[in-house]
């Protein structure tokens, strides 16, 4: 008799109460309530870090390929470049073209899945904010209605304006050679649509080379680090919170701090 009331004595010790359990649960749901948002917030920015990247990349391979198959060293000298309708490489002329034979070409390089002409609200109209949440042009927000959007099989938007022959003050031996600007949307048509988060545009040089606006490649011609000190806040009267983002992701190793 004495042997069994000391198991069961022992297996009373082992268990829990009521009360420590629920004392065990409620600290367990603390310490969840303060970690998990941050790791659900370090996988978004890692997902919207490898959309960037992946986007940059695709582009960058594109214009290569495109002056590898015409044996050129200037993209305006490529088949594809040519493919543009008349009147949409002019500063300033964003009219409503025939984009499809420029397509055409584009989808022997980059699977396209459809397009959006400049201007047509009814395939495109998605209103884009700035990283601190402001509209970008006044309470109507901004939806690149001037560029050519482009719906890859990779999931992304990419967005294309070209302006060759533009001179930019201070750009060096930029001037000559800046094409135009290539937004990317890293995750389509979806949230948040904020530019520095979601979206970061691209500079196109003639040589294929792709900058970040900010980046040390960027600054090159004048020195300077604008991606560590201007990603949220505006650079000058030119830029908008958040054009630089892309930038200190680049610069970063491809790493989202902000």
């Amino acid at each position: 008799m004495k042997g069994v009331l000391t198991k069961l004595n022992l297996r009373r010790r082992l268990g829990f109460t009521l009360a420590e359990v629920l004392i065990t649960l409620g600290v367990i749901g603390i310490v969840a309530a303060m970690t998990i948002p941050t790791l659900i917030n370090n996988y978004q920015k890692k997902q919207l870090v490898a959309g960037l990247q992946k986007g940059y990349s695709t582009m960058s391979n594109v214009f290569k390929m495109a002056m590898a198959d015409d044996v050129v060293d200037n993209i305006s000298n490529t088949t594809l470049w040519k493919a543009l309708p008349e009147g949409s490489i002019s500063q300033g002329n964003f009219a409503a073209l025939d984009y499809s034979g420029f397509i055409a070409v584009l989808n022997k390089y980059f699977k396209v899945q459809k397009y959006c002409n400049p201007y047509d609200d009814t395939c495109f109209n998605i209103k884009y904010k700035m990283i601190d949440g402001s509209d970008e042009y006044g309470d109507s927000g901004y939806n690149r209605e001037d560029r050519l959007k482009v719906y890859g099989a990779d999931g992304l938007v990419y967005f294309l304006r070209f302006n060759a022959g533009r001179g930019v003050e201070n750009w060096g031996d930029f001037n000559s050679n800046f094409l135009g600007y290539i937004g990317i949307d890293v995750n389509g048509d979806n949230p948040p649509n904020q530019n520095g988060r979601d979206y970061h545009d691209v500079a196109l040089f003639a040589n294929g080379e792709i900058i970040f606006p900010g980046s040390q490649r960027w600054q090159n011609s004048w020195g300077g680090d604008s991606w560590k000190d201007t990603c949220v806040e505006p650079f000058g009267n030119s830029s908008y919170p958040g054009d630089y983002c892309g930038a200190r992701i680049f610069e970063e190793g491809w790493r989202m701090d902000y």
